[in-house]
């Protein structure tokens, strides 16, 4: 007999069919997670693949132009307002520059010589900055 809404033996159909379906809902889904899972696992014996292992990892390529100025003089040069608090600005207490072109330009010497301290401030006003660049007297321009 079909159950219809409201019986009493209805609504325990329903609380069955409920807890049958629900785990098995969340079966499927972790299943789906786990096989959309992207990081491949290690081999057992810790060894790589013969296909990892055939391509060789290419060296980089060397540096060349103001790349290479740069990595000689092992220090990054950079152009600065110097007169703008919370962008660049000389701290008179701790006589470092700070601010968020400041801290730009640490990134930069960062990613390029592996150290954010390699860097030099040169402040510029909005004449200079553009010959400044052009004539290499800095290596990168970041103002406002």
């Amino acid at each position: 007999m079909p159950c219809r809404p409201g019986v009493a033996s209805c609504a325990s159909e329903e609380l069955i069919m409920s807890r049958r379906v629900v785990p098995v809902g969340f079966l499927l889904i972790a299943l789906v997670i786990a096989a959309c899972e992207s990081s491949p696992s290690p081999s057992p014996s810790g060894e790589a693949s013969a296909a990892e292992s055939a391509v060789p990892t290419p060296a980089p390529p060397p540096a060349e132009g103001r790349l290479a100025t740069i990595l000689d003089r092992g220090m990054l040069i950079c152009g600065i307002n110097g007169s703008l608090p919370g962008f660049s600005f000389l701290d008179s207490a701790s006589g470092e520059t700070t601010g968020f072109d400041a801290d730009f330009c640490r990134a930069v010497a960062a990613a390029v010589l592996g150290d954010p301290t390699l860097v030099e401030f040169r402040a510029l006003n909005a004449d200079a900055r553009g010959p400044a660049l052009q004539s290499q007297e800095i290596d990168v321009l970041i103002r406002n």
